[in-house]
Parts: structure tokens; C-alpha cells; sequence
């Protein structure tokens, strides 16, 4: 997490997408926000491996999520 708060230190992108992660339910937001970020996640399922992407997108730019409605 350090290093990844380095590099958006240094060049202070908007969004930071990371794919393939190995996040969890049992991995809290809070272990893995970057300051001035806001995160959104879809984690692995089912311990499956491989899947998982984590999107960090400034929040100055007031990101939400959007949930597409089934009908």
C-alpha cells in the first residue's frame, strides 16, 4: 500500500485501476483507501482464483456508483 500511495503521490492520477486482485470479503476498504480517494471494489468470488479489480477515483471529482437495476 505504500508504494501505491507513493506513486499517486507522485503523479496525481484521477482514477488508479488495479485488476486482479486478491481482495476478499474479509479485507475491509479501510486496510486498502488511499487518501483523497475513494474506492470501489468488486472482489474475488468464491475464493476463485484469478478476477478481482479495485478502482480508486479522486474524490474531489465526486465519483459515484452506479447499480444497474434489473427488471
Amino acid at each position: 500500500m505504500d508504494h501505491l500511495a507513493a506513486i499517486a503521490e507522485v503523479y496525481d492520477p484521477d482514477v488508479i485501476g488495479i485488476t486482479e486482485t486478491s481482495l476478499h470479503e474479509h479485507v475491509y476498504s479501510a486496510e486498502i483507501s488511499l487518501r483523497g480517494y475513494t474506492v470501489f471494489r468488486n472482489d474475488r468470488q468464491n475464493g476463485r482464483k484469478g478476477g478481482g479489480v479495485l478502482l480508486y477515483v479522486k474524490t474531489n471529482l465526486q465519483p459515484t456508483e452506479y447499480v444497474p437495476t434489473t427488471n
